[in-house]
């Protein structure tokens, strides 16, 4: 605890940091025809109380600019107002909007410009890919991991340039949806909260840990200024066929005013399915197979004075059954499955300054799965049966039966400042405290070399029970130097994780019976399991080669706590 403490009194004694689900918007204004800058132009973005006024030399700047897809207008006296629409910021990064006004002597129908996202991102130093709100409503996807899915370097089961799909992290808002027992997300949003989606796939900053493969942040929606519904209903079998999954997807979502600084959002999704599958499902089981239900609200406060108050809360249940094909004509044997999420967090956003502001995150995440909803002690261990060619199970059930719950309490703090307009100053922490739960009853049967289940010998038994309280944590400090395409970045992240746990102390013991020397291995008592910690460097930069070319390069020292089912069973 020590090393924690006194990272948090380094970090706080800079002036200087981040934050996750932000970004900054700047650029140049200047007259269209004589390329000159201009002094004091209005810069707003519509629908938000955000704007910044052009200096001597026609720049501006807003920064604490939520990820999400904005329009962007211009207005000065003598010119005609300019609207950028479709504007996306990304978290992190700047977006540079330049714009050159028309002079106008009357008042004119202002100009619209549709602005087009850079083929190359050219102030990043990491493998990373944004889809945004526009993209998202037209991918034939129905969850969040089937966007990682469709990035280059990722496979139709998520796993992320050859690594472990549980290797890689889901944040929502910054702050994980993580399940830190079996790993992967541990729920699903609706398609119409997300605003954007970030995705890296290497070079992670400072900022990111806790990952090997790929981050996948997602930044949701916010009330506007006017109200909206909007209704979504997708079936993958509308013209009837054999190539389908029989997918129901309906989502409602409605955001909105509540007063003038107080708004709200809420989406709700249903998702029905009988699997790619069902012709085998259908013999054993009603339509539909696998239910989820999921959903995120949210209510926002503005106080004024660069002060935001969120409060979200996310729901996710699914009830679902495996399939094996070696199963398919005994499917009733193998365990129904079960999952149910929820969160809720509470963010403080506050701008110090125009250069500076921080925000401060509380959650609470807690996850149930089940398999089997039996009771534990009525669990049938009855070895099952194979045909007479030992190629499919023609009787009896899988002994699985599984209780997990899993409680994450979350404390996150990041503050942000450009302090000088080419260095992009950030620092931050985080302190999770966990409450693990498993209770597992499993057996499987000894089979011989060719796969024949042994009845008269005993089963192979995989079950197991515990409950602990381990804490991780971690702090980084980054900066980042952007001038005339040149993008350096260089930071630090030290991460830690506290098992709060005990290993057995095992001693051998030898015995000499006749001519011969036995070896026994003796528990003689527990250890306590040391704190592990990591301090790792992050460094990326990215340069220009030729007119349309840009070179990355990153290195970085990067570690992920192994899963708690791994350290516990």
């Amino acid at each position: 605890m020590r090393y924690v403490i006194s990272l948090i009194s380094v970090i706080f004694s800079i002036n200087i940091a981040l934050a996750g689900i932000y970004g900054i918007l700047e650029g140049v204004v200047k007259d269209k025809e004589t390329n000159e800058p201009l002094i004091g132009v209005n810069v707003v973005i519509v629908g938000t109380s955000m704007g910044a006024v052009t200096d001597v030399n026609g720049n501006y700047q807003i920064t604490n600019v939520k990820a999400g897809t904005y329009d962007l207008q211009f207005s000065i006296i003598g010119y005609k107002t300019t609207l950028h629409k479709g504007i996306t910021i990304a978290p992190d990064l700047r977006t540079k909007i330049n714009s050159f006004l028309t002079a106008s002597d009357i008042e004119l129908k202002e100009v619209e410009i549709i602005a087009e996202r850079p083929l190359i991102q050219r102030d990043i130093t990491a493998t990373t890919y944004s889809v945004g709100s526009v993209r998202l409503e037209k991918l034939p996807i129905t969850s969040m991991q089937e966007v990682l899915t469709l990035q280059p370097g990722v496979t139709n089961e998520g796993n992320v340039r050859g690594g472990k799909t549980n290797e890689v992290v889901y944040l929502v808002d910054g702050l994980p949806i993580q399940d830190v027992i079996g790993g992967g997300a541990g729920a699903e949003l609706p398609k119409s909260a997300i605003t954007e989606m970030s995705i890296q796939t290497g070079g992670f900053d400072a900022e990111y840990g806790n990952a090997l493969s790929g981050i996948v942040n997602i930044i949701t929606k916010t009330g506007g200024e006017k109200h909206k519904f909007q209704v979504r209903v997708d079936k993958d079998n509308w013209l009837g066929g054999k190539q389908v999954s029989k997918v129901t997807d309906a989502e409602f979502s409605a955001s909105g005013p509540i007063m003038s600084e107080f708004g709200y959002f809420s989406a709700t999704d249903l998702y029905l399915s009988d699997t790619r599958w069902w012709q085998d499902f259908q013999h054993f089981f009603k339509s539909p197979v696998q239910k989820e239900l999921s959903n995120f609200s949210k209510l926002d406060y503005n106080f004024g004075d660069g002060k935001r108050l969120s409060l979200s809360g996310l729901f996710s249940f699914k009830r679902w059954r495996d399939y094996e094909y070696s199963w398919r004509f005994n499917l009733d044997g193998l365990p129904p499955r079960s999952r149910d999420a929820f969160r809720v967090s509470l963010s403080w956003n506050h701008s110090l300054s125009e250069n500076t502001f921080y925000n401060v995150s509380l959650s609470t995440y807690s996850m149930k799965q089940m398999i089997n909803d039996g009771q534990k002690g009525k669990i049938d261990t009855t070895i099952y049966q194979y045909d007479f060619y030992l190629q499919y199970i023609i009787d009896g059930n899988r002994a699985w039966w599984t209780n997990s719950k899993q409680n994450i309490y979350t404390l996150k703090a990041d503050i942000t400042s450009q302090i000088y307009k080419s260095h992009l100053f950030k620092a931050g922490l985080e302190f999770n405290q966990y409450s693990i739960f498993s209770d597992i009853l499993k057996y499987e049967p000894r089979k011989t070399y060719f796969g024949k289940p042994l009845p008269g010998e005993p089963q192979l038994n995989y079950s197991t029970n515990y409950k602990y309280y381990p804490r991780s944590g971690s702090a980084y400090i980054q900066d980042k130097f952007d001038e005339e395409g040149l993008t350096i970045n260089i930071g630090a992240r030290f991460d830690f994780l506290e098992p709060n746990a005990e290993r057995p102390q095992v001693e051998t013991i030898s015995e000499v019976i006749g001519i011969d020397r036995i070896d026994s291995q003796v528990v003689k008592g527990y250890v306590k399991a040391k704190l592990k910690s990591s301090l790792g460097p992050r460094i990326g930069l990215s340069a220009p080669i030729d007119v349309n070319g840009y070179i990355f390069i990153n290195y970085g020292e990067y570690f992920q706590f192994p899963l708690f089912d791994y350290l516990y069973s």
